[in-house]
């Protein structure tokens, strides 16, 4: 017998191989690529670590992607606004500079999750990026001033903001190739959409905001949702996950959509597939 045998590592090898050898039949591969995008307050960051929690219990390795554009605050003290004062809108040049930027950082850091996955002992991968290279489009849709906030009805119709095309070529890419990075697109509603008697949880911005960084008022949080579904909506494996009342049934209905993608090959809702996904065996 073994020296691994009756382990919990010999548990947590059989349940890899176990999902190694799923991804493999179904995908064609063993590292899978999701992105999780929302306005702000749409809690990214916190399902993204619950979710990667989740599937590392069932055997999974998970790496997750954090936000560039947080972590560009983070690293110079944070966001004071843009040039011209706190309330000021950027003017073009300084918007495609900084999505730039936020792409392009986006991407090396997506990039390192695939070579960390190669380089690593080969385990089933699930890399969970939070927000995603392709939310810039949406952001560049919009003013970011109240005055100038355009309504739904006013957004491009095909969502193709100016500029964009450029910033992704700048990043050797284009903005098909930027969506086609991810196996499937979980988009998360945020909870400035909602009023208090729906979603426990209070829409806020700035320093007293669970993300000090976020400095989006709730009406610019409202069309920034209406933007990014857009931009994300044409992907091929893509569904959107409302908010529960409280957030714990959000995680579960995300981590159900993940699941049944990882097993089934496709998203579906929570309502769609059991609540309890088989584990994988051998």
């Amino acid at each position: 017998m073994g020296l691994l045998a009756g382990s919990p590592m010999a548990d947590d090898l059989k349940a890899s191989t176990g999902w190694m050898k799923l991804l493999r039949r179904r995908h064609g591969r063993s590292t899978i690529h999701i992105a999780l995008v929302g306005a702000p307050g749409s809690g990214k960051s916190r399902m993204a670590s619950a979710v990667a929690t989740r599937l590392r219990e069932s055997g999974l390795r998970v790496h997750v992607v954090k936000e560039a554009a947080t972590a560009l605050f983070e690293a110079c003290g944070g966001f004071r606004g843009f040039r011209g004062g706190p309330d000021a809108a950027p003017d073009a040049d300084t918007a495609r500079l900084f999505q730039e930027t936020i792409l392009r950082a986006t991407v090396a850091d997506e990039d390192a999750a695939f070579v960390m996955a190669r380089v690593q002992p080969a385990d089933a991968t699930v890399i969970i990026s939070d927000a995603g290279a392709a939310a810039g489009q949406a952001y560049l849709c919009l003013p970011f001033t109240d005055e100038h906030v355009r309504p739904p009805a006013e957004l491009p119709p095909d969502m193709r903001a100016p500029d964009w095309d450029r910033i992704c070529a700048a990043a050797n890419s284009s903005g098909a190739d930027i969506l086609r990075r991810y196996d499937a697109i979980i988009d998360l509603d945020t909870t400035a959409l909602h009023p208090d008697e729906v979603v426990a949880a209070v829409y806020a911005f700035g320093p007293s905001a669970g993300n000090p960084h976020r400095y989006h008022d709730q009406r610019k949080a409202r069309q920034l949702a209406s933007a990014i579904t857009r931009v994300h909506a044409g992907h091929r494996q893509y569904v959107r996950v409302r908010c529960h009342r409280d957030f714990s049934s959000k995680i579960d209905e995300a981590e159900h959509a993940v699941r049944a993608f990882l097993v089934g090959g496709k998203l579906r809702k929570a309502r769609q597939c059991r609540l309890k996904a088989a584990r994988p065996t051998r």
